[in-house]
This record gives C-alpha cells, sequence and structure tokens, in this order.
C-alpha cells in the first residue's frame, strides 16, 4: 500500500539541497520506527512565491498500517544531525503529526 506526502518547504527550514535530506520518521515499527526515515521526500518545481512543493510516498504492507494511529514528523538529515520541525503543543511543549488511515483504505489496491 502507498501512502502519498506533500509538504510545502519555506526558506526558514533552511533546507539546503546539496547537503540536506528531507525525510520523514514515524512511529511504525515496521517501516523504520522513530530510529530511520520511512520516507524520502523529493523537491518538485512546484513553487508558490519562496516556497517549494515536496513529495514523497511511504510504501508498507496494509497491516502495517491497519488499526494503527500514525505519528510523524518531518525532518532535515545533515549528514548525521537530525533537524526536527517543531510543532508547538500547550500541553508538553512540542508534538508529532497524527495521522489515522481508515480501515477500509488499508488494502493493497487503496482507494478508488
Amino acid at each position: 500500500m502507498k501512502v502519498h506526502f506533500s509538504a510545502w518547504v519555506s526558506p526558514s527550514f533552511l533546507y539546503d539541497p546539496k547537503v540536506d535530506k528531507l525525510v520523514i520518521f514515524c512511529n511504525v515499527y515496521a517501516v523504520g520506527g522513530w530510529s530511520r526515515p520511512c520516507v524520502t521526500l523529493q523537491s518538485t518545481t512546484t513553487k508558490l512565491k519562496e516556497l517549494t512543493m515536496f513529495k514523497g510516498v511511504l510504501e508498507a504492507r496494509p497491516i502495517d498500517l491497519k488499526h494503527f494511529s500514525i505519528e510523524y514528523k518531518y525532518c532535515i538529515m545533515r549528514g548525521k544531525d537530525k533537524h526536527w520541525e517543531y510543532i508547538p503543543a500547550s500541553y508538553c511543549g512540542v508534538q508529532n503529526r497524527k495521522m489515522k488511515i481508515p480501515v477500509e483504505f488499508c488494502q493493497a489496491e487503496g482507494m478508488s
């Protein structure tokens, strides 16, 4: 099964295409967990003022995403250094993005 990600990247994210990779880490152990990226995003030619669109695809077995609340976060990798996106939360200071895929879409064919 494939999950498509798109993100607008601002110059304030300090992405340098010569040395950086834009990736996603998530809490799904079967696709890397928080220890290795599950998606590497590529820049596209789509621009909106100073923003650049990046796209990437997570490929996973449907069983790995079924009945699971996926937490994920964008990250710039500079060598071994990780520069995480910051999402403020009133209760703990920082939070992750969250996604729940409906059970009926957790299949090899996906949505039609």
